[in-house]
Parts: C-alpha cells; structure tokens; sequence
C-alpha cells in the first residue's frame, strides 16, 4: 500500500486513524476521473466494476501524473475544512481537464503509434 503511505505524508498524517477515509477518497477519485472520461487504460485499473475499492487500484499501472491527480482531490476531501480546499479543487480539474485534452488519455492503442510527437521529445502513451 505505497500509495496510502505517499497519500498520508502528503496529507502530513503520522496515523492510522484516517486510514480508511483517505483509501475511500483515492478510490472516488480514480471513480471520478474514469468517469470524466479519464482513459481506463490510462488509469491502469477499471473503476466501474462492481465492488470497486482502494485495493483494486492497481498501483503499478498507475501514472505518476495520476497519483499527483489523486493527492490533490485527498487534499479537498479529507482535509475539507482547510483554508485551500478551493483551491486544490480547482487545480484537481485543471490537472484531469489537462488528462483529457492530452493524448496519452487512450488516443493511442499501441505505444509506438506516439512516435516521436508533434514536439519530437519521444515520449511513448503507457
């Protein structure tokens, strides 16, 4: 469970108390963005299967950008009544509206269809 522990030094929280509330949010956000028309593919785990919780998150298919998406929306949904919580929503979609409109967001069914890119850097879809 790397990615509870990463949430939890984000968040600045030493306890388990808050545990199951924050597995509960990263799950709803993976939700959220596959439902926002975030690729399947690209999140490495379906979220629309029946039962879908923290422990289906599969961790090592999962983008870092996506583990960044999912530490914002824990940020506003655990720590609600934080000063910035506005703030962390507005930058949760900003950074999924920037997933959508990105073409590593499932436009691609094979890595090397990517190429080079419009800017040659190389990088390949996951």
């Amino acid at each position: 469970m790397a990615l509870l522990d990463d949430l939890k030094v984000t968040l600045r929280v030493s306890h388990d108390a808050l545990d199951q509330e924050i597995m509960d949010s990263a799950a709803a956000c993976v939700f959220d963005m596959a439902n926002k028309g975030v690729s399947v593919a690209w999140l490495g785990t379906d979220p629309f299967v029946d039962g879908f919780s923290f422990e289906d998150i599969d961790e090592s298919a999962l983008p870092v950008k996506a583990k960044r998406i999912i530490a914002t929306w824990v940020k506003f949904d655990v720590l609600m009544d934080n000063d910035e919580a506005e703030r962390f929503v507005k930058s949760y979609d900003s950074q999924v509206c920037s997933i959508l409109n990105s073409r590593f967001n499932g436009v691609y069914d094979e890595p090397e269809e990517v190429g080079d890119g419009a800017l040659g850097f190389g990088h390949s879809s996951p």
